[in-house]
């Protein structure tokens, strides 16, 4: 594809995130209690933290460009209101047992 992240967006949101990392870091340092188990967890978050953005960034991408089609107009809205008053007219002859002639089959036929 040949579209782009939005790179702004991904430094905010791990930025955002990462803050809570930093500053447990700070802490650590500063207590002199640096052990590699808390290296380990440290580096655990980080990754875990830069993966969540990144994986959230594409998610977002994705339903975005379901959502906003470019092919999307008006008509297609018609065709959708179409198609709804289809589905409810299929309903009501189904509940109603699949007649063959009678009003509900009337019905549906006028629609």
């Amino acid at each position: 594809m040949g579209s782009r992240a939005d790179l702004q967006l991904y430094r905010f949101t791990t930025g955002v995130s990462l803050q809570s990392v930093l500053d447990d870091i700070m802490q650590l340092e500063q207590s002199h209690s640096v052990t590699p188990a808390s290296i380990d967890d440290m580096y655990c978050r980080v990754l875990y933290c830069v993966i969540y953005c990144a994986l959230d960034l594409i998610l977002l991408y994705h339903i975005v460009q379901i959502v906003f089609k470019f092919w999307w107009n008006q008509e297609l809205v018609t065709y959708s209101i179409l198609k709804a008053d289809l589905i409810k007219a299929c309903q009501i002859w189904k509940a109603a047992g699949r007649p063959r002639s009678g009003t509900v089959q009337l019905q549906s036929a006028e629609r």
